[in-house]
């Protein structure tokens, strides 16, 4: 594989169980480039023997407080024009990424697929769209569901990736509350408490998840466990601040 324009960016942390995988992925691709990594660890850093040669790797030790600093972090400490932002535990076609024709102006849009245990549930995730390569310019900004500018063309690429977003229910368990409390940092708690009181609510009403079977069923309390969490904590959030 030819050298590529792009850079790859991603994120480590010491609970991540899919970054030994995503190196052996790598090596698989035949990727030449370079690997940015964001160590979000004060202290421990990820076992990169593995990663082939072809592949330069930069290390950046960042403690942030949410995702759109950690991604940013790395995008400023990549050498390249291009970048793109790969999860550890997500997987690309490349040959769809080198088929583009890079322009200046377009953030590449990227279809995702969720898993759980290697299985999509289509009732309960939803084939989504994620912005995935561009510019090194352009920044992220949101402390949750990270966003980036308006201004710029959004591109469809049509390419599906696949996200193994939960390999099983204690780690469903685990991201609950890893992402309840960045919700509860998110500025306008007031308005965030209200929005979740409406999402729970509505959360209620909500079956399409009973389609995909005992799992939806399961699903379904899972998400508004989520929910109740949420508004369980910006109230204590709330009253702390009184």
């Amino acid at each position: 594989m030819r050298k590529v324009d792009f850079s790859i960016v991603t994120c480590w942390h010491k609970n991540e169980n899919h970054f030994d995988g995503f190196l052996d992925y790598l090596n698989d691709t035949s990727y030449v480039g370079e690997l940015v990594v964001v160590i979000n660890d004060p202290v421990e850093a990820p076992n990169l023997s593995k990663l082939d040669q072809s592949i330069d790797a930069i290390l950046v030790r960042y403690t942030g407080r949410n995702f759109s600093e950690l991604w940013n972090k790395g995008i400023g400490s990549s050498t390249n024009d291009w970048v793109l932002i790969h999860a550890a535990d997500e997987r690309f076609n490349f040959d769809d990424i080198l088929s583009l024709d890079f322009d200046a102006e377009h953030i590449y849009v990227f279809k995702r697929m969720n898993l759980f245990g290697g299985v999509h549930y289509p009732h309960c995730f939803p084939i989504e769209n994620q912005e995935r390569l561009f510019k090194k310019k352009i920044r992220y900004y949101g402390i949750i569901h990270e966003r980036l500018p308006q201004k710029y063309h959004r591109y469809n690429t049509g390419a599906l990736m696949s996200h193994f977003a939960y390999d099983d229910w204690a780690e469903a368990i685990q991201k609950l509350h890893f992402y309840s409390d960045l919700e509860v940092r998110r500025k306008g708690a007031a308005r965030n408490f209200l929005r979740f009181c409406y999402q729970l609510s509505r959360g209620f009403l909500s079956v399409n998840n009973f389609r995909d079977g005992a799992f939806g069923r399961r699903w379904w309390c899972h998400v508004i466990k989520f929910y109740a969490i949420c508004i369980i904590k910006l109230a204590v959030s709330r009253k702390k601040n009184v």
